[in-house]
């Protein structure tokens, strides 16, 4: 039983699509299991992927006690589910 899939444009977590046996031949006979769902979990991130600019960040430490801050960034790609 040949089939094609296609990449759709729209992101889902899965894909489903059923299979149902309806007759045999050759003196084979179908079971009481004759048809099943069949599901394809997603191959891409619809939420996206996420990670850190870079791969380490070095922060100096201060003899105070006073509050610092540090930006650190994050990017995104693939996806976009959520994205507003």
């Amino acid at each position: 039983m040949p089939f094609s899939l296609h990449h759709g444009v729209t992101n889902r977590f899965f894909q489903t699509f059923d299979v149902q046996l309806i007759s045999a031949s050759g003196g084979a006979i179908l079971g009481s299991y004759r048809a099943v769902r069949v599901a394809i979990l997603k191959n891409d991130s619809p939420a996206g992927m996420f990670s850190f600019s870079q791969p380490s960040y070095t922060i100096r430490e201060w003899g105070d006690d006073s509050l610092h801050s540090v930006t650190i960034r994050v990017i995104r790609t693939q996806g976009s589910l959520g994205k507003q």
